[in-house]
């Protein structure tokens, strides 16, 4: 590759590390703030769903998940979001420090998200899960690239 196109790749995969960060710290803000939500609450939602939003792009998805939230699916929701999110969050500040055992975990990492979520895209239809089935598989791509740059570039033994 040419040291324009190794720039790019370079650029381009720290842009990635940057979205999937903040995604990272979204899951674990949604997993702490799902620690204070009660099943009460969340059949509440579903109340308002069903009543003010019946006619938006999944209502009846999201007011059958808030009616049958239950402790046992909160503590799963939470252990979820905060797990997954805490892993991607090391992951990521590793492979921003350049560790060589970064780039494969990262790439076994987002290709077990990708095999989940088209798993769960089969029950809840969501594009969500689409969108971050792409931005994994492109991140995947750039972390392959980056880590070929970085070996060429002689960064590691």
């Amino acid at each position: 590759m040419s040291k324009i196109n190794n720039n790019i790749v370079h650029v381009t995969f720290d842009i990635g590390l940057l979205l999937k960060a903040i995604e990272a710290i979204l899951e674990i803000a949604a997993g702490i703030g799902l620690i204070f939500v009660t099943p009460e609450v969340m059949r509440n939602l579903g109340a308002f769903i069903t009543e003010y939003m019946a006619n938006a792009p999944m209502a009846d998805k999201l007011a059958e998940f808030a009616n049958s939230f239950s402790v046992d699916a909160q503590r799963f929701v939470v252990f979820y979001m905060l797990s997954h999110g805490i892993v991607k969050m090391v992951v990521i500040a590793m492979l921003w420090r350049q560790k060589l055992w970064a780039y494969p975990t990262s790439v076994a990492m987002f290709a077990f998200f990708i095999v989940y979520q088209i798993y769960h895209y089969e029950t809840i239809h969501s594009a969500i899960l689409i969108i971050l089935t792409v931005l994994d598989i492109i991140m995947i791509v750039l972390t392959i690239l980056e880590y070929r740059r970085l070996k060429l570039e002689g960064k590691w033994s």
